[in-house]
């Protein structure tokens, strides 16, 4: 489940390993594969050329996202695998690549972890299995979105994989389509475009029976049609697994991604990146490729010595606004979970009449009163914060709105952002929703609002103030969504209504600060699994470290980075050369030996 530009988002990939991309790094074949119902699904596998180990190359199977296609892995990751030494297949899910008839797939779309689409991944995963290059007991699953559901469903159906990485997705379809009455703003959009414009080719019960519901504002039965795919928990996995999130996902939510990370039982690691639902760009996206590629060392090349799931750094939250990645141990999740009101570690600020946010309730109250045009209106009342004092470490918010309105649907909606009035930049932090439904009979009448938003690790600077953005609906499809909104948007509601927001005096209309335990960092120190460890030429070594090369057939030898770029390059006619990590950054490296004008990697040997 995407926008239909999510792995095209993965550009910056592209533009980062283009280097990495020789024409002989890989052999790619591109085929049909035809599943048990006679449904052909467009395949697309790089078998390295590196050599083969005893046992078969361990092996990647890739899934795009909702409207995408095989191509979005094979332009951009799938090849990098292969240079990495895994044979790496993508496919197309069964009614989609519709855009291209070189990558579509034939059949129709029922659910992103629907029977027949879970079946599709069993039989491709069985088919990678039978190859002889392949080592059968050492296959692993990944992709975004879409695909990340459909790595958890791999795993939950206890699938023959030996790991699985999903990426912006848990499989939580009632919580992130429905969340507190609202409908899911992203969500529709996709299905409404995927169904209109003919983009994925649906089955039924997604384009018909869940389209319809939605369509018609049928909050409660779209809501009990997509519990039927919700797990039970995850506890029922039994891989490695290695969750990969964003902090202000359209779809998913820390209240989604925290909740599945409590309860994995197996070895689990969790990576935050701050932005919408989409791959992380510069710094962190190359970070989250190398621990990416160090999470399939452990677990699909047996590599001992690779310290990545250490139960130290089992989470790692990167803090907006500092950049900074942060360390926590795997016990440590439970302090992100949503405080109640009237913790000790909470800070309120209340809503005034004159515009601010106060530790101290205003003594007298007013009220203010926006008119809401159904599709049409953005209008939104602001609270601004006095300077913070110190630096704020929160770990999320909660708001309490006092409401009323003229209609039978109206939302209370509130957006926090970090407001830096000397640089005069506005960063967005955290929001959520809610959407009060009388029922038939009930009449209008104030009442209080309390909700969580999402979750998020969050530091206001000294000098930034708090904003806090009340909103009692956006336009909606198909206008495009404001500029000014961002992460879990609720759908606008279905009703033209004034809406009335009370404060001050008897009305504590106002927003909670969740902090952290003493109002500090709470990670801590990172260990050398995150900070000190390189993969040079297949070898794990530590920072100080050096390595020694030998060309077996002479030639010279080039190290390069991530990104392409070259660091090392050494004619190898003497026999051997040292490198010394102490004066590289910490990373993934590729080592390739040239020989004759012609690139061979696989042959050279990596002594410590």
């Amino acid at each position: 489940m995407s926008n239909f530009q999510l792995l095209r988002a993965l550009s910056f990939i592209i533009i980062c390993v283009t280097a990495l991309l020789r024409a002989d790094a890989a052999v790619r074949v591109d085929t049909l594969l035809t599943m048990s119902d006679g449904v052909r699904i467009n395949v697309v596998y790089f078998r390295p050329q590196s050599t083969q180990p005893p046992a078969g190359y361990p092996a990647l199977v890739l899934v795009h996202g909702f409207a995408g296609s095989k191509n979005d892995y094979a332009s951009s990751l799938a090849p990098v695998y292969a240079d990495s030494g895994y044979f790496s297949l993508a496919y197309t899910v069964r009614g989609q690549g519709l855009d291209n008839p070189a990558y579509a797939s034939e059949g129709e779309f029922e659910w992103f972890t629907g029977n027949r689409e879970l079946a599709d991944c069993r039989e491709i995963i069985e088919w990678v299995r039978s190859r002889a290059d392949v080592n059968r007991e050492r296959v692993g699953i990944e992709g975004a979105s879409q695909g990340g559901l459909t790595s958890w469903g791999a795993a939950l159906a206890r699938m023959p994989i030996r790991c699985a990485v999903p990426i912006i997705g848990v499989p939580y379809y009632s919580s992130i389509l429905c969340p507190n009455k609202t409908e899911n703003y992203f969500f529709l959009g996709a299905l409404y475009v995927a169904k209109l414009t003919g983009k994925v080719r649906m089955a039924p019960p997604l384009g018909d029976t869940l389209y319809n519901f939605l369509a018609a504002d049928q909050y409660e039965s779209a809501l009990n049609h997509v519990r039927r795919y919700d797990p039970a928990s995850l506890a029922a996995v039994q891989v490695p697994v290695f969750m990969q999130m964003a902090w202000q996902d359209d779809l998913f939510t820390g209240r989604e991604f925290y909740r599945g990370f409590q309860e994995l039982t197996v070895p689990k690691k969790l990576f935050v990146w701050p932005g919408p639902h989409a791959l992380p760009s510069g710094d962190l996206g190359l970070k989250r490729i190398e621990l990416t590629l160090r999470f399939y060392r452990k677990w699909l090349k047996d590599d001992n010595s690779e310290t990545i799931m250490a139960r130290d750094s089992a989470v790692l939250l990167t803090d907006p606004a500092t950049s900074i990645v942060h360390h926590f141990r795997e016990d440590q999740i439970s302090a992100f979970v949503p405080k109640s009101a009237g913790s000790a570690d909470i800070i309120s600020l209340y809503c005034t009449p004159d515009g601010h946010l106060s530790p101290v309730p205003a003594a007298t109250g007013t009220n203010f009163s926006r008119l809401y045009l159904q599709n049409i209106s953005n209008d939104a009342l602001t609270f601004q914060s006095a300077p913070f004092s110190s630096p704020t470490v929160i770990l999320g918010a909660g708001a309490s709105l006092m409401v009323n309105s003229t209609g039978r649907i109206y939302q209370a909606n509130v957006l926090l952002y970090d407001y830096d009035s000397a640089a005069l930049t506005t960063a967005p932090i955290t929001r959520g929703a809610y959407e009060v439904r009388l029922a038939a009979g009930e009449s209008p009448a104030r009442r209080n609002v309390s909700y969580d938003l999402s979750p998020q690790y969050y530091t206001i600077q000294p000098g930034h103030r708090l904003v806090a953005s009340v909103k009692f609906g956006i336009p909606g499809f198909p206008t495009a969504r404001p500029s000014d909104e961002f992460g879990q948007v609720a759908y606008g509601p279905q009703e033209t209504a004034t809406d009335t927001l009370f404060v001050g005096g008897e009305f504590s209309s106002r927003v909670d600060l969740y902090l952290a335990p003493n109002n500090g960092v709470v990670s801590v120190p990172a260990s050398k699994s995150d900070q000190d460890v390189f993969i040079i030429g297949g070898h794990m070594v530590v920072r100080g470290e050096s390595i020694r090369l030998r060309a077996m057939h002479g030639g010279a030898i080039d190290v390069v980075d991530i990104q392409g770029r070259l660091l090392f390059s050494r004619n190898m006619a003497d026999g051997e050369s040292a490198i010394e990590t102490g004066q590289l950054p910490a990373g993934v490296y590729f080592v390739r030996h040239r020989s004759n004008g012609k690139t061979c990697s696989d042959r050279f040997i990596v002594m410590e």
